[in-house]
């Protein structure tokens, strides 16, 4: 087995990046609204069931969902047992891997350039020189987790 990430991991961790759009997009403008409900439910005493709910839809459900269809689409059979909107048990679990891989791989990046940036200069709004290489890291580190599925469970990335 080589060490190196073989060109199918490099490809389904793009793409696992252009997939990730929506979801970010989705959390990045509720997020601060489930931010502001969690803590008025927090202030005022009330329950917490929805603003928790919501929380586990954005930020878990909805990106897994999103990513099996996108899998689907791309590689998948749709099961003809299942309602034609509900990906495949297959695609589920690619979601679910996709969605793992990104969570992991974004959390190892900032860890690798927090070492090398503060972490203001990484968090900024605006655009800067260190974006570009914060997609070289997690592209890197993403591919990486691609690799590790493949040596583990010798199943090569459907590209």
């Amino acid at each position: 087995m080589k060490y190196l990430p073989n060109w199918k991991c490099w490809a389904a961790s793009f793409i696992l990046l252009l997939s990730s759009i929506i979801p970010a997009l989705a959390i990045r403008f509720t997020g601060k609204m489930t931010v502001d409900v969690f803590m008025s439910s927090v202030n005022s005493g009330t329950t917490l069931t929805i603003p928790i709910l919501w929380i586990l839809f954005i930020g878990l459900i909805l990106p897994i969902f999103l990513s099996a269809h996108i899998w689907e689409f791309l590689w998948g059979d749709p099961d003809p047992e299942s309602p034609k909107w509900l990906p495949a048990p297959r695609s589920w679990a690619e979601g679910f891997w996709g969605w793992t891989v990104l969570i992991l791989s974004s959390t190892l990046t900032f860890d690798i350039l927090n070492l090398f940036y503060d972490a203001p200069q990484l968090f900024r709004p605006e655009v800067s020189e260190i974006d570009g290489q914060i997609f070289a890291v997690w592209w890197l580190v993403s591919s990486y987790f691609y690799h590790f599925r493949m040596m583990v469970t010798k199943v090569k990335p459907k590209i």
